[in-house]
């Protein structure tokens, strides 16, 4: 392990969790995945030495903030702990240039995770009280729940003139992997062999050909209204069941029509911490896994139906959400079980306050942008008019087929709110269906594959009536 971490004296060594080990794996996937950011607005005056002390502090209390992540010469990845690793900081004078081209340039840098820090601060003036700062990170290092619990901490140590003497000592992150390594994990390999017991295949909404994955993505946006929003928190209480679950059960009815199944299978961000962890909902580090959520869909059911045995059946597996199966990977060429994700993005975590700032320092605006393993991912963000969002690789959806698989969503949700006897039989067909590939795909495999196209004319009515039976094509990865 000579030279990892800069050769640094080491003051730790410590196990990877399960979603680290996962994050650790998939390092390098050719569309930028790992690398997730914050970028916020701040108006008012700002002093940026203290500013810059603040993020210098934020290491120094949490010591996995420090981490370099290896794998060379040992059997399995770990994390090291150095004693020290400077912060990376970096002032910019925008002098009229694009704030969002320093931003995607931040988010093109490649962390290398055997050298500290994977995690970069920017600090753009465009004016004396007019700033942006850029924070990027690996997603190994911490989540989304965990960034806004540092930001919170930089503004609280930035208000405390960049010292945390008067803070409270942060409750280590090392306890997690220790509770993690005292864990016996035989209860929940149980619990996901049985959930998953008797599934005919992997849900496969994208049928992947041989050449590179599209980097880029797109996003499309729903937002739902004020009003049908409080008519779904309604129906959830009624029903004793979740929002997520509703959100669940709108998102395998559509993702059953896209597949031609009935018995789907995708992936959900679950937040991974263990509720009997003393301050784990105060830690910062890497808790965000990713597990599969199987719904049958049974045309017989009623939506309440459904909604019920589904809160039943993910209920059960609740316990068993900080282990997890062994290994849940997006599914690649047919391996795996799934290549959709859906994520409830947590609308408890603030990003802190400047409230006390001389001058009335304060943030004006705020975005995200993570990655995802997958080449689809429904995300959810809460709120009383809920957006939804379809992230997708570009080139496999269109702008009006990512817009119909939201409006599939809503339609079965304003079904419920409606009338949740109704059987599911009576639905309105999904709006897309037959796995997707991308505009241009098609064509250039057939360039390069022969034997491919005369498979194709053969194959290609069955492949949007019964998508999940048509014959596999040359060519495709296995």
């Amino acid at each position: 392990m000579s030279g990892t971490a800069d050769g640094r004296d080491l003051l730790d060594i410590l196990p990877l969790s399960p979603a680290q080990r996962d994050l650790f794996l998939d390092d390098g996937r050719e569309d930028g995945g790992g690398i997730a950011q914050l970028v916020l607005d701040l108006a008012g005056p700002l002093d940026a030495a203290t500013l810059r002390l603040a993020a210098e502090a934020l290491p120094a209390r949490h010591a996995n903030l420090r981490a370099a992540f290896t794998d060379r010469d040992i059997s399995r990845p770990v994390q090291l702990i150095p004693r020290e690793v400077p912060p990376d900081w970096t002032e910019i004078e925008l002098a009229g240039r694009d704030a969002g081209l320093h931003a995607a340039a931040e988010r093109s840098r490649r962390f290398d995770l055997a050298r500290p820090p994977l995690l970069r601060f920017a600090l753009l003036r465009s004016a004396s009280d007019r700033h942006r700062l850029i924070l990027t990170h690996h997603q190994i290092l911490m989540d989304g729940r965990s960034r806004a619990l540092l930001v919170a901490e930089l503004f609280a140590l930035y208000l405390a003139g960049g010292s945390g003497k008067t803070l409270p000592e942060p409750v280590p992150y090392r306890t997690y992997p220790a509770w993690l390594v005292r864990q016996d994990g035989r209860a929940a390999e149980a619990a996901w062999r049985r959930a998953l017991a008797g599934l005919g295949g992997p849900t496969l909404a994208v049928r992947r050909r041989a050449g590179p994955p599209p980097g880029a993505r797109r996003q499309a946006r729903l937002d739902l209204d004020e009003g049908f929003s409080r008519r779904l928190t309604l129906l959830a209480r009624r029903l004793v069941v979740t929002v997520n679950t509703l959100f669940q059960a709108a998102w395998a009815v559509v993702l059953g029509g896209l597949t031609g199944l009935d018995d789907v299978v995708f992936g959900q961000a679950v937040s991974g911490r263990p509720p009997g962890l003393p301050g784990v909902e105060n830690m910062i580090g890497a808790f965000l896994g990713t597990l599969p959520v199987r719904v049958r869909i049974r045309p017989g059911d009623t939506l309440a139906g459904l909604l019920a045995r589904l809160q039943e059946e993910q209920a059960e597996l609740l316990p068993h959400h900080p282990l997890g199966p062994s290994r849940v990977r997006p599914a690649s060429g047919g391996a795996g079980l799934f290549d959709t994700l859906m994520v409830m993005e947590d609308g408890t975590s603030g990003l802190g306050t400047l409230d006390g700032s001389p001058g009335g320092l304060r943030i004006t605006g705020s975005e995200t942008h993570d990655s995802f393993a997958f080449p689809i991912a429904f995300v959810v963000v809460p709120g009383s008019r809920p957006s939804l969002r379809l992230h997708h690789r570009a080139g496999l959806l269109t702008g009006a087929e990512a817009a119909a698989l939201l409006a599939g969503v809503e339609r079965f949700l304003r079904a419920s709110v409606a009338d949740p006897g109704r059987p599911l039989a009576s639905l309105d067909p999904p709006p897309l269906r037959g796995p997707l590939i991308g505009p241009g795909e098609i064509e250039e495999t057939l360039k390069r594959h022969p034997l491919v196209a005369q498979a194709f004319v053969v194959a290609s009515d069955d492949l949007h009536v019964r998508p999940s039976r048509h014959p596999a094509l040359p060519g495709e990865l296995s």
